[in-house]
């Protein structure tokens, strides 16, 4: 693969089926992170999942994703690892770490199947509760991410319950106790 181009970034939002927003406003966010990646004065191109991803990594810097149902098969995530290892940078927003879904026999909900895409990004989707206020606290404030933070806060948002692919190679950079009332009912019943 060609050596990523400094400064340019990939931006792919969408939901799943293709053109489906999938109970989500990707038009908003989008838009949102198109306007902040201008302020910076990053050229982006832009995709609702990853069907040309291949054609636009060479080109670009940072891919960042904000999706809801899309994610990358084996043969784009060989070739999103291939980019990583020569210096780009994949910020995974919202449904990145979900993926395909499969039907639980006895539930109406759906369980997130693991797949490639989850060891090369390096988390796997389980649940959420409802959004909540949720104090935050600074793990690594040596960070460029971090720089400047407090070193707590509170936020009120979509708390996601991940489960980590590799923890011995995870940096966590903030963490969070959720609090008895942040619970799902999908841990212990469609993830064990």
């Amino acid at each position: 693969m060609t050596e990523t181009k400094s400064g340019c970034a990939h931006l792919i939002a969408g939901g799943f089926p293709p053109g489906s927003a999938a109970g989500h406003d990707h038009d908003y966010a989008r838009l949102r992170l198109l306007g902040l990646l201008a302020e910076q004065d990053v050229p982006a191109s832009v995709a609702n999942d990853f069907a040309d991803v291949e054609k636009w990594l060479p080109v670009s810097r940072l891919l960042i994703t904000y999706v809801a149902g899309p994610y990358p098969d084996a043969a784009q995530c060989r070739a999103i690892q291939r980019w990583l290892e020569a210096g780009g940078h994949w910020l995974g927003l919202h449904g990145t770490s979900g993926g395909r879904a499969e039907r639980v026999e006895g539930s109406r909900q759906r369980r997130t199947v693991k797949t490639e895409h989850h060891a090369l990004l390096g988390s796997y989707f389980l649940t959420h509760p409802p959004i909540c206020k949720i104090r935050v606290d600074v793990a690594a404030g040596d960070t460029s991410l971090t720089r400047g933070l407090a070193a707590s806060f509170v936020v009120e948002d979509e708390p996601y319950f991940i489960e980590l692919q590799d923890p011995g190679a995870t940096r966590s950079l903030l963490t969070a106790d959720y609090g008895p009332d942040a619970t799902s009912p999908t841990i212990g019943t469609l993830y064990p």
